[in-house]
């Protein structure tokens, strides 16, 4: 890839959420609900995403049985307080994080998340 994986992340950028298919993360109707923008016990208050432009839809999603794969903006990310960083981890470059409240934003994640059902529409 020509990007740099440590890059910042710009507002343009779409940051994708790789959610399991359960009724605790998604809605009946295929939404997701607010659990699954927030991070879990182990995940150090950081949620896990991956950047849509260093990245497929293939490598994100892992498996469409099993996942379901939604993409947040970054700059809405920005714009409700989050934080979101590179965190290029071994065999993942598109790997980043963000952090903030996601108690009282996660909920704005969700709601402005989009899914993506194949390679970038």
């Amino acid at each position: 890839m020509t990007e740099d994986p440590k890059s910042n992340i710009l507002k343009e950028e779409n940051l994708l959420r790789r959610v399991t298919v359960d009724p605790n993360y998604l809605h009946e109707d295929g939404r997701p609900t607010s659990l699954a923008f927030r991070p879990r016990p182990s995940d150090q208050g950081k949620l896990s995403v991956d950047r849509q432009k260093l990245t497929t839809f293939e490598r994100a999603v892992v498996s469409k049985e099993k996942y379901r794969l939604f993409a947040i903006n970054a700059g809405f990310a920005f714009q409700c307080g989050f934080t979101c960083l590179p965190n290029p981890i071994p065999g993942n470059d598109a790997h980043a994080l963000i952090e903030g409240d996601f108690k009282k934003k996660g909920k704005q994640l969700s709601q402005s998340s989009i899914e993506i059902k194949n390679q970038w529409e």
